[in-house]
Order: C-alpha cells, then sequence, then structure tokens
C-alpha cells in the first residue's frame, strides 16, 4: 500500500521452489496498517500448505464492530482455527502481528513463538521485542500478551525468519548492531542494504555440498517517508553458498520475582555449565525460575542432563521451576528418557520475557569441572531407566576415567 509517513521493505526467499515463510503488510482503514511475518515447520510444501492454512485463518476485522482486530485477538482466533482445523502432531508455527497507527507512530504487537523484533532507535539505541505466547497450533487455549510501543521519525522496526539469523556473521550479543551498522550506512537505500544482509556473495564451489539453507524473510518498517520496495524472488537453481552452522544462544534476564533464562537454537554440552551455574544460583538464592524454550527444537544430552538436575533441585529447595514454550520435538526427548519430573514443570500458559534480556557468557570452568559437570548430567539420565542407563553406561565408562587421569596426571 502506498505509505505517506513510512516505507516498507521486505525481502523473501524461500529454500526451495515454495517454502513455510509468510509476509504481508496490509491497509485497512486510512489509518491502521497491519505488518505480519510468519514461519511454519519445516521446509517445502508441507511448510507452505501449512503457512498458506494460517494466512486464511487470520482474521484482521472484527466482524461485528467491522475494526481492526487486536494482535492479541487476531493470534487466537488463529491459533484455534488451526487446533481444531489442523490437529496433526508435530506441525506448529511462529508469527508476528503488528497493528501500527500510521497518525501516532503507535504500534501493538503480539508474538507467537517468533525470533525478536528489533526496534533500531534513530539516535542509536536498539530494542528487542520478545514472543509473548507459543508457536500457533500448539495449545487451543493459548494467549499472547500485547506489547506496546512508539515509533518516532527516523526509527526503525526489524521483522525476520530465523533464517535470517543464521546470515548475520558475528558474536551473537552484536546481532543487533550489526543489523543496525549496515542499515546506517545505507540510510538513503534501505532495499540494498537489506539485500546486501540477506544475499551473502557467492564464490564459485561454495555449497556443493550443502543441505538447502533455511527459508529466509526479512520486512523491515522505516518511520520516514519514501518508496517501498518488496523483493520476492525464488530460489536460485545454482548451489546456494555455504552458510555457518545454525548458531545458539542463551539469554538471561529477570523477572519480578524469578529468573528468566531463554534457550534459542540448539544448544550444545559446552554451553551447559554456565547455563546450569546461572540457574542453581538462583534456585539457592530461593528465587523462581523460567526457563524459556520457545524457540529450541532441541538439546543434546548434557543439556537434557542439566534440565533434569534443575527439576531434582527446584523441588528439593521448594523453588517454583517453570518450562514454557516446549516445542514437541523437545517434549518428545523428554518422554523418550523418561523425565517425568522434567514434564512435570511444563507450563501451558506462558509469561512474557522481561523487556532486558542479555546473552549469557559461555565462559566455562577449567576442564576438571567441565568434566565433572558433563558425568553428573548423564548420570542422571542413567538412572531414569534401565534403558537409559544401558545407553549411557559406556560415555559415563569413558568420562570416568578421562576425570581419573586428570586428578592423577
Amino acid at each position: 500500500p502506498r505509505l505517506e509517513r513510512f516505507q516498507v521493505h521486505a525481502l523473501y526467499r524461500p529454500s526451495q521452489n515454495v517454502g513455510g515463510d509468510l509476509y504481508d503488510v496490509v491497509r485497512v482503514d486510512d489509518r491502521t496498517l497491519i505488518l505480519l511475518i510468519a514461519d511454519a515447520a519445516g521446509h517445502g510444501l508441507s511448510a507452505a500448505m501449512l503457512a498458506v492454512l494460517f494466512r486464511s485463518q487470520l482474521p484482521f476485522i472484527d466482524p461485528d464492530s467491522r475494526t481492526p482486530r487486536s494482535p492479541r485477538d487476531a493470534l487466537r482466533a488463529a491459533n484455534r482455527s488451526l487446533c481444531e482445523g489442523f490437529p496433526a502432531p508435530g506441525l506448529f508455527l511462529t508469527a508476528a502481528y503488528c497493528l501500527l497507527d500510521l497518525e501516532t507512530g503507535k504500534a501493538a504487537i503480539a508474538s507467537a513463538g517468533h525470533p525478536p523484533l528489533l526496534l533500531l532507535r534513530r539516535h542509536g539505541g536498539i530494542e528487542r521485542v520478545f514472543h509473548s505466547g507459543p508457536a500457533l497450533g500448539l495449545y487451543p487455549d493459548a494467549d499472547f500478551a500485547q506489547q506496546e510501543l512508539s515509533l518516532e521519525f527516523g526509527d526503525r522496526l526489524l521483522f525476520y525468519s530465523d533464517g535470517f539469523y543464521d546470515r548475520i556473521p558475528g558474536e551473537d550479543g552484536a546481532f543487533g548492531g550489526t543489523i543496525a551498522a549496515a542499515l546506517d550506512e545505507q540510510a538513503e537505500a534501505l532495499p540494498g542494504a537489506l539485500q546486501r544482509l540477506v544475499d551473502p556473495p557467492q564464490r564459485p564451489g561454495d555449497g556443493s555440498d550443502a543441505e538447502p539453507a533455511d527459508d529466509v524473510t526479512v520486512l523491515l518498517l522505516s518511520a520516514t517517508p519514501g518508496p517501498s520496495v518488496l523483493d520476492n524472488r525464488l530460489p536460485q537453481l545454482s548451489p546456494a553458498p555455504a552458510l555457518p552452522a545454525r548458531r545458539s544462544r542463551i539469554l538471561s534476564g529477570a523477572g519480578p520475582d524469578h529468573a528468566v533464562l531463554s534457550i534459542q537454537g540448539r544448544p550444545d554440552w559446552a554451553q551447559s555449565a554456565a547455563f546450569h551455574a546461572e540457574c542453581v544460583a538462583a534456585i539457592e538464592a530461593g528465587r523462581g525460575l523460567m526457563i524459556d524454550l520457545t524457540l529450541c527444537p532441541r538439546l543434546d544430552s548434557t543439556f537434557l542432563g542439566t534440565i533434569h538436575d534443575l527439576a531434582e533441585r527446584a523441588e528439593a529447595a521448594d523453588v517454583e521451576l517453570r518450562l514454557q514454550g516446549v516445542t514437541p520435538p523437545l517434549e518428545g526427548l523428554f518422554v523418550e528418557l523418561g523425565m517425568a519430573r522434567v514434564l512435570d514443570h511444563m507450563v501451558p500458559r506462558m509469561l512474557p520475557l522481561p523487556s532486558r534480556m542479555e546473552p549469557l557468557s559461555d565462559e566455562v570452568r577449567d576442564d576438571a569441572s567441565q568434566a565433572l559437570h558433563i558425568l553428573r548430567a548423564h548420570e542422571g539420565l542413567a538412572a531414569l531407566s534401565e534403558a537409559s542407563r544401558r545407553e549411557f553406561d559406556p560415555l559415563l565408562a569413558v568420562l570416568r576415567r578421562e576425570i581419573a587421569e586428570q586428578e592423577s596426571g
């Protein structure tokens, strides 16, 4: 749509001929603009069908009042439709929905398990808008908190699917800064700046043995007048450039009466010791603990054992432990390993993440402490069942031998 005080730029890059990403920009009346981004689990035709089903079930206008529905109500309605009409296990979709008042610049946002939006302030500040509810299609009665913000002249609001996260080089904590710097360098040519971020240069032979990359969608709202550009391009037939392995990170923050940690991506044993220490400190201080797993599809065995240990510690200390946003693949791992105590702490109602969350340092202690942590995590898993004991006994033997050699050497 034509806009007077704003411009919108989008880039859409499916990994195959069809993809599970979706975005939309709709002007529903003289002063209201809706911006939407969604990402269905998986790739290809099945993900595309789920995305189309979601879009068809999304009500922009209230049928009774004929006014724009709030982001919260729109996502609740779409979620109920998905759960009732397409109840296949393991299928879900993340989405972020923004209702913008074009006259005042005020925006209302609700996010269903989607990667955090970035609000890039004109004068250099960077704010993140975290998910305010679980992914769609998982819980029929899910609710979604609604967040309010105001866009001043020169501010920019960036929506993106998780495939974009893998395109940005550098450390996790520099993600927002890298994007802001790239956009500031090309302030008069935002579409070109986005394209350079999304489409890395190809070199001969790059990616010949790589699996298809994830779908990538980026939607940028800029509070400056100018023409909007929507760049929707099918993937090239030549091999895509090799991308780095999907990164993971752990964010730490504080709620009113509990510590909050958000696990994003697929963390491994190297990050588990620092995560464990942060959680144990909260439990020993008698604070509640909330672990958000909305953006975490899988954990390795060390991390699974760490979560199990935290459940035991929280129960022993009579401290509340909330595991929210557990994805179906991760819940399946809990069930497969017989992690009943962990399952008891899963909660259907999600609390919003704090507005300030910082990356947790993954610096480890000395090698001996790290090895001991890994050993204890797997000892906890091995004790869950006879099948787990048989699975983890060989690894436990190796770990114990390495620790003994460290202590004797």
